[in-house]
């Protein structure tokens, strides 16, 4: 959202914990949703992450584990469905995976400047 500005977003009738959910519409970024599927405590929150306008979606993954006085961050996303050979040759093609990287990235340093900054 910091980078696209045309991006607008709804809440679900839940907006956090098992079951919250959001969906956003964007003229660059395109559309779609997630929902929150599981949750343990300080430990991992699960989503289902749809991008309407590839019809895909995905197993989103967000994982914290203790490393000291820090704590480390690992996030993920795991299609649900197997995505056919030519499909998997044009997201190369068009750097799909490396944008997801880079927005991950920036998703992971951003949640870095919020902590150091005390949100």
């Amino acid at each position: 959202m910091r980078e696209d500005t045309t991006i607008k977003l709804t809440y679900g009738a839940a907006s956090s914990g098992v079951g919250g959910s959001y969906s956003w519409t964007s003229k660059n970024s395109g559309n779609g949703n997630m929902i929150f599927t599981s949750q343990i405590l300080n430990e991992s929150v699960h989503a289902d992450l749809k991008f309407v306008d590839f019809d895909m979606t995905n197993d989103m993954m967000i994982q914290l584990k203790p490393n000291g006085e820090f704590t480390d961050v690992t996030w993920s996303m795991m299609s649900k469905a197997e995505t056919p050979f030519i499909q998997r040759g044009i997201q190369f093609i068009m750097g799909f995976f490396y944008d997801i990287k880079n927005d991950f990235n920036k998703g992971l340093n951003y949640l870095e400047e919020v902590v150091k900054n005390g949100g």
